[in-house]
Formats: C-alpha cells, sequence, structure tokens
C-alpha cells in the first residue's frame, strides 16, 4: 500500500494525503466549488469503485436536460451477485451515490464523513488540475477494523467535455 500512495503523491503536486478530514472537506469544497464556475455541463467519464468489492467500469454521459446515460463494460464484470444487484439498481459506483461529478462530490464527502471515525486512517485525493474534479479518491483503513472495511474508493477516468448535442 505505501508504494501505491507514493506513486500518487508523485503523479500530481496537488494531491491530498492527510487523516486530517478538516483539510480534507476544505480542499474538497474548494475544487467542487471550482468544478461549479466552470459551468461544465455536458460531459463523458469512465468510474469504478475500488472498495472491497470493485465495480465494474461504467462509462457516464452527461447532457443537459437528460438522465445520464449510462454503458457498463460488461466484459470486466465479476461473477458477484451483490456487484449485479448494484448495477440493476443505478448505483454502479457502490458504495458510492451518484452518477454525474457534482454528484459524486457530494456521496465523497459523505463517505470521507462516515469513514473519518476510523483511527489511522488515511485519505488520498487526487485532483484533475484542468477540470478540478476528483480523479482518484481513496481511504485507508488500517486493522484493527471492521470485517469488510480495508478502505477503498473511486477512480474517474477517460473524462471529456461535451458540447450539448453529446459531441466532443
Amino acid at each position: 500500500m505505501f508504494i501505491f500512495v507514493a506513486v500518487i503523491m508523485l503523479s500530481c503536486t496537488v494531491d491530498n494525503e492527510s487523516s486530517d478530514l478538516a483539510n480534507i472537506l476544505a480542499e474538497l469544497d474548494s475544487r467542487m466549488a471550482a468544478w461549479e464556475a466552470l459551468g461544465i455541463d455536458a460531459y463523458q467519464f469512465t468510474a469504478q469503485s475500488s472498495n472491497y468489492r470493485p465495480t465494474i467500469p461504467v462509462t457516464v454521459t452527461v447532457l443537459p436536460g437528460v438522465e445520464p446515460a449510462l454503458t457498463y463494460d460488461i466484459e470486466k464484470m465479476h461473477s458477484n451477485l451483490g456487484q449485479m444487484e448494484d448495477v440493476l439498481h443505478g448505483r454502479p459506483f457502490s458504495p458510492f451515490n451518484g452518477l454525474t461529478i457534482d454528484e459524486l462530490f457530494v456521496s465523497i464527502r459523505d463517505h470521507a464523513i462516515s469513514r473519518n471515525t476510523f483511527r489511522g486512517r488515511i485519505f488520498v485525493i487526487r485532483y484533475n488540475q484542468e477540470y478540478h474534479y476528483p480523479e482518484e479518491y481513496f481511504v485507508r483503513i488500517p486493522p484493527p477494523r471492521a470485517p469488510g472495511l480495508r478502505g477503498g474508493g473511486l477512480v474517474i477516468t477517460d473524462f471529456q467535455v461535451l458540447d450539448a448535442s453529446g459531441e466532443e
């Protein structure tokens, strides 16, 4: 796990690795405000949660005035009934709620707060430098911990701004 954190810290100068929840939330709120100020309402990204039960990669297309469209990478789906249940119930990034970047900001915030009770936990957030959304969010929860709570997170890749018709 140390190598993973070190790689993230070297890959971006504004990464945030901390056990101080107040600083994490302040930075998250600042980045969310910067994202909102850009006024991007048509975009596409691929994301996957990396929790104890990783989800399949899902490409989300967000266009103004319509529900987000989801495209699943079925070839990468694991044989996990819980995962299928999440997908069928519109939660492709379980335990994170939401399908848009705005909704995922809120869900990451809620997740960080709920994981703050674990002693020794480390939060890692890497932000996109141009658009300010969280490209990677991870919480490491060291032992002792509740069964199944090693940590987990969310990874967002392949972000593209689209025009209102859905074209790049």
